[in-house]
């Protein structure tokens, strides 16, 4: 199923209601911004999802 911005995601969350923890890697968000109409698939995106408590956020740039 296609959202607005890509596929929609399910089952991520598959031991249910709780906590979780993501983790997203990007690779290619550098080729994407020199290029004005970058090729499909020049950006991807690892997303991973596990359970653990809240803690908080890191963003590493």
């Amino acid at each position: 199923m296609l959202g607005r911005e890509g596929p929609t995601l399910k089952g991520l969350t598959t031991r249910g209601p709780g906590s979780y923890r993501i983790r997203v890697h990007v690779r290619g968000r550098t080729l994407a911004t020199r290029m004005p109409d970058p090729p499909d698939g020049a950006v991807e995106l690892l997303v991973m999802v596990f359970p653990g408590t809240a803690k908080k956020p890191v963003v590493y740039e």
